[in-house]
């Protein structure tokens, strides 16, 4: 799960899905897939879908605020076995 959450959060951090996948060089729907499957994992929407710049649902802010400030202490642990993006 938490590769997703790092999905999300870049995500989160580049505004858009385009953007975050062209900042990680994977494809947007790889991205999608994740984050949709973090959704339904949480039983929770975490962005508004549209056109244009992403907008957080409430707890989609919220995960992002928890797990952000969270972020480099998880990182470390995290780093040892690669599995969160890191570009």
């Amino acid at each position: 799960m938490y590769s997703e959450i790092c999905f999300f959060i870049k995500v989160v951090e580049a505004g858009k899905v385009a953007n975050a996948a062209d900042k990680l060089g994977i494809a947007q729907s790889t991205i999608s897939r994740k984050i949709t499957w973090l959704e339904k994992k949480l039983n929770h929407a975490l962005i508004h879908r549209g056109y244009g710049k992403i907008s957080l649902t409430d707890y989609g802010l919220k995960l992002y605020n928890s797990f952000k400030g969270i972020e480099a202490e998880i990182k470390q642990q995290i780093d040892k076995i690669g599995i969160c993006p890191t570009n």
